[in-house]
């Protein structure tokens, strides 16, 4: 672990848990910055999810958007890095004064040789959010770094994400850096983050009757020009979002996929398609436990 030495230290706090679905194992802890980057600095050698997993700020009792107290840091991933964009930490040194962390995440150059990145941004206190104020927070600060892409579930505040692991022969490729500016003063933006959060709510409002449409679609004629493939995936991403048992959405959604198997196609293999797409979907859920 390394030792590292501020100019300007601050009191920043963590919610621990031993992995992404155990939800109610929480450990509070309250720690100087720097303390927290000694601790990110370090990976463990295994497979993703073996480090454990953390909240910035505090979550009680069962993790949920209910239950967070408040949040002491932005988290954001950056997923597939174009080949072509800048050195990332270069990058997000440029666009500002802030404090902020940022450590290769598990996927990093796994696939077709992108960079992954798990972005931190601490807090100058900790801050209680709405669920939709901590959205707007993110879409605020990713479009205020440039960010060329990152992952949308990281706009949910209570999103677990991994601590540092990697595998054995990718060990040589994780990468920690860190920025020393000022923490982000989060409580002087809120007036900024409800104006954003009332026009999000007012666009919703607009597109009610479009978005309404889209689900009846999906659910009484099997998608769009027939693709249950996409309407499984509306459908089961934005159940799983809401916190839905996965086993219920299994046999629920299995159910729906049936209904509409098409005309030539056998029972089984319409059982081999729905498992095979189902576990994908979950699968890209759970890792966007992160």
């Amino acid at each position: 672990m390394k030792n590292i030495n501020l100019n300007n230290d601050f009191e920043t706090a963590v919610t621990y848990s031993s992995g992404v679905r155990n939800v109610t194992d929480l450990r509070y802890q309250t720690m100087k910055w720097s303390k927290f980057l000694e601790v990110i600095s370090k990976v463990v050698v295994g497979n993703k999810g073996d480090n454990g997993v953390f909240i910035g700020g505090k979550v009680v009792d069962r993790r949920n958007n209910e239950n967070v107290v408040n949040r002491s840091m932005a988290t954001i991933d950056i997923d597939d890095i174009p080949a072509d964009f800048p050195n990332m930490y270069e990058h997000l040194a440029k666009k500002g004064n802030n404090t902020f962390a940022m450590y290769s995440t598990y996927q990093h150059k796994l696939i077709d040789n992108k960079p992954r990145y798990r972005l931190i941004i601490p807090f100058d206190k900790s801050v209680e959010l709405s669920s939709e104020q901590y959205k707007v927070l993110i879409r605020t600060l990713a479009k205020a770094y440039e960010l060329p892409i990152y992952d949308i579930n990281c706009e949910s505040i209570s999103l677990a994400m991994n601590m540092p692991t990697v595998k054995r022969e990718q060990l040589d490729n994780f990468e920690f850096y860190h920025f020393e500016g000022e923490p982000l003063n989060v409580e002087g933006l809120k007036e900024v983050l409800d104006q954003e959060v009332r026009k999000i709510k007012l666009d919703f409002t607009n597109t009610y009757e479009e978005r309404l449409v889209e689900y009846r679609s999906i659910a009484r004629d099997g998608g769009f020009e027939g693709s249950r493939n996409e309407g499984l995936t509306k459908l089961l991403g934005h159940l799983l979002n809401k916190e839905v048992d996965e086993l219920i959405l299994y046999e629920l959604l299995n159910g729906w996929w049936h209904c509409h198997r098409y005309e030539h196609e056998s029972y089984t293999d319409s059982q081999k398609e729905f498992d095979s797409t189902f576990k994908s979907i979950f699968k890209k859920h759970l890792q966007g436990g992160r």
